[in-house]
């Protein structure tokens, strides 16, 4: 699969973008590139000073090391280095998190664009990681007024829910420049695979999906208003088109769901008018699944399903379908989804999703049409998991001696299994 973006804290960033290796895309305007020099013996010096258990002489160097950057206006190694002094702290200061939270809020605005923005993105993170590991005392306190936010350690939890949107919002402002700004400029940060950035191209594309990510897998944690935005309408599982139309109007605006559903607007609306089919592709894949997932309407395996149907006759012929190939035999393997509704149920009165059968064909069209792609590679994966052997039996808990009791026996791919009771 695609490997997700992400921020790990406790280590340097490590951001794993997988991509096909056979679709070469391209825009119809360049992004822009810039040169980025990275003193390697410098870093490889503090990673020994830092294996050697010495974090603060390790700090040291890479404060330096972030110094020189600055001043060289190297912003994409002056980030590795903000990332990897927030790594160096937390090993031996105390309270680091607040002290850093505080310092990079103070000198934000006095850093250029687009990196801006990325430590926009970085601090929204940061602010999550605060709040997750002192819930148990964020949620004792009085919900304060908005506007008299000064102090992080009295904020209460709705304070951070805003504090953390508004740092994600604010990492896609100037949705021009990002847009046209290549994610190569920033791969000193990256961990990636060849082809990586036909998913992600430009620092657009990988910021909306950080945004995305965190709102996807995460929630807010507050207490739920009377009228909360929910995705309650069959209309989001429609064509990208007609879901960028939708008018969302909620009072909720803190709910994830609805800051995730906003972003996935705005990022489709503008892979829409771009030729980089791989990267709309995903993009929608991606929306499909947020919105399956955070949707309490009846039949909502079927609707998800049915999308994924669609979106693959539009783009039958081209590799990128590999990837909704994908997408609809892992939606037919899926045996934990939840029972179909009526009117949701398939001609034979079997459920439309948990079909191993209809999971494995899917995979098969994409391994031969498409046999190089990545979605033809997870295709396969798949198909080795189908096609495993596998044998499970469960026993009541209690049994009455001297009478019958049930055995539920499960087997795959087996058409005889011997067992012997004791």
């Amino acid at each position: 699969m695609k490997g997700r973006i992400k921020i790990l804290l406790g280590i340097i960033v490590f951001i794993q973008l997988s991509g096909s290796a056979q679709i070469q895309q391209h825009s119809g305007k360049q992004t822009r590139t810039m040169a980025v020099h990275d003193d390697k013996a410098q870093w490889d010096k503090a990673d020994s000073l830092n294996k050697a258990g010495l974090p603060a002489q390790a700090l040291e160097i890479v404060n330096n090391i972030a110094d020189n950057s600055l001043t060289g206006n190297n912003m994409p190694v002056y980030l590795k280095a903000v990332l990897y002094q927030v790594m160096l702290k937390s090993q031996f200061e105390p309270d680091y998190l607040l002290r850093f939270i505080a310092e990079t809020e103070n000198a934000l605005q006095k850093k250029p664009e687009p990196s801006k923005q990325f430590m926009h993105s970085i601090l929204a993170e940061l602010y999550w990681k605060y709040y997750s590991e002192n819930q148990y005392k964020i949620f004792d306190r009085t919900r304060l007024p908005e506007g008299i936010e000064e102090d992080m350690q009295l904020w209460d939890a709705a304070a951070f829910i805003r504090a953390i949107s508004g740092h994600f919002t604010a990492s896609l402002a100037n949705d021009e420049l990002l847009k046209n700004t290549n994610l190569k400029d920033y791969d000193v940060l990256l961990e990636t695979e060849p082809h990586s950035k036909q998913y992600r191209p430009t620092l657009y594309d990988f910021l909306a999906s950080r945004a995305l990510e965190f709102y996807n897998s995460h929630q807010a944690g507050i207490a739920i208003p009377q009228m909360p935005f929910q995705l309650n309408d069959a209309a989001y599982f429609d064509d990208a088109a007609t879901f960028t139309a939708l008018e969302l109007t909620s009072t909720d605006t803190l709910s994830f769901v609805y800051q995730g559903t906003r972003i996935y607007q705005q990022l489709l609306a503008w892979r829409l008018s771009r030729p980089d089919t791989l990267a709309f592709v995903d993009a929608e894949l991606h929306r499909l699944e947020f919105v399956r997932q955070h949707s309490a309407l009846p039949g909502v395996d079927s609707l998800y399903l049915n999308a994924l149907l669609r979106l693959e006759k539009e783009y039958t012929q081209h590799p990128a379908a590999a990837d909704i190939l994908f997408a609809i035999a892992s939606a037919y393997a899926d045996e934990n989804s939840p029972e179909i509704y009526p009117g949701y149920v398939s001609g034979s009165g079997q459920s439309v999703t948990g079909d191993l059968v209809k999971a494995h064909l899917y995979c098969e069209k994409a391994i031969q049409k498409f046999p190089n792609t990545l979605g033809a590679k997870n295709c396969s994966v798949l198909k080795q998991q189908i096609e495993s052997v596998s044998i499970n039996f469960q026993l009541p808990e209690t049994v009455i001696p001297g009478k019958a009791f049930p055995l539920y026996l499960q087997f795959k791919n087996s058409d005889t299994v011997w067992f012997k009771i004791i």
